[in-house]
């Protein structure tokens, strides 16, 4: 059994190894929400109070687009988390 665990291990620490580069991977991804979110407050501005199908298609467009970013935001994270747990079990 130990045997396998080591196995394990290693395999993780293998596996691992790529992902320092997923964070480069994915903040563009983050960084083109948040860019996409900034585009959609003005029509979202000019429509309120004027054009209601229109503010509401817009600011639920800008709202999908703060999901999308979150989720690449809690990625980077989530990613950052296992990096530090990974060093620590090497060391």
């Amino acid at each position: 059994m130990p045997e396998l665990i080591s196995a394990v291990i290693l395999y993780l620490k293998n596996a691992i190894s790529g992902y320092p580069y997923a964070e480069e991977i994915l903040k563009p991804y983050s960084e083109g929400d948040k860019c996409a979110i900034k585009r959609h407050q003005e029509p979202a501005s000019l429509a309120n109070g004027k054009d209601h199908a229109a503010h509401r298609i817009v600011t639920q467009i800008s709202n999908d687009e703060s999901e999308h970013e979150q989720v690449f935001e809690n990625r980077i994270n989530y990613i950052n988390i296992m990096n530090e747990n990974f060093k620590k079990m090497r060391d």
